[in-house]
């Protein structure tokens, strides 16, 4: 089963119902992280080091990162594709908001 998971802000629950509820919203928590907030592990999340970096460079710096970090966060989860809304280089807010298409491993 693919599930498309974007960084889109959603309520935390604390017991998910489902396996694939956790896992979209493990991802989704690394997604809308920004790498060194998380007190017990400064390296969850993705890195604030694209900011002002060019469009192009900002997008592949970030699929590498995503992709790091769902592999060692959940690895329940691979991750067929992954992209950006508002990837338009000549948007007026120039923001990337990740997303990504993943696979959950059956258990």
């Amino acid at each position: 089963m693919e599930i498309t998971i974007s960084a889109e802000r959603q309520d935390i629950t604390i017991h998910p119902g489902s396996l694939e509820a956790e896992v979209v919203q493990n991802i989704r928590m690394i997604l809308t992280t920004v790498k060194g907030t998380l007190p017990l592990d400064r390296n969850f999340g993705l890195s604030p080091r694209i900011i002002d970096t060019p469009i192009e460079r900002a997008k592949a710096l970030a699929v590498k990162e995503i992709h790091e970090q769902v592999n060692r966060y959940e690895p329940r989860a691979r991750i067929v594709q992954a992209g950006f809304s508002g990837d338009n280089a000549t948007s007026s807010d120039g923001r990337l908001l990740p997303w990504v298409i993943v696979r959950i491993a059956d258990e």
